[in-house]
């Protein structure tokens, strides 16, 4: 029989690299030609659409906060469109996110 602190330690190992991967955000997107491309927190958008070819749309996250040091500045940032995927970009212009379409606040079409 399994002892009750070695169930729970070993879910607190599993909850804190499940976390951690969340944190550093590698994401599969796959490709209208059936093919896929890893994106990463943090990617500059050009190196996204290096690896991932044009988006099918793109659009902005018109108000958008983000910390900077000790201050938060707010932004419209931009985001691309794979399939039903939105890969969202911070105000630097790096991966903040991916997300599935529709997500509230995006607004497709808009540059």
């Amino acid at each position: 029989m399994e002892r009750p602190g070695r169930t729970l330690a070993a879910a607190s190992v599993l909850l804190a690299a499940l976390g951690a991967a969340s944190c550093l955000g590698s994401y599969q997107v796959p490709l209208a030609n059936g093919a896929g491309c890893t994106v990463t927190m943090g990617s500059k958008r050009e190196v996204v659409r290096a690896a991932c070819g044009s988006p099918t749309s793109y659009g902005m996250t018109p108000m958008m906060w983000q910390r900077k040091g000790c201050s938060i500045v707010a932004c419209s940032a931009p985001g691309d469109i794979y399939g039903k995927l939105l890969i969202r970009y911070d105000c630097n212009g790096a991966v903040d996110g991916v997300e599935t379409m529709p997500v509230s606040g995006f607004v497709e079409g808009a540059q």
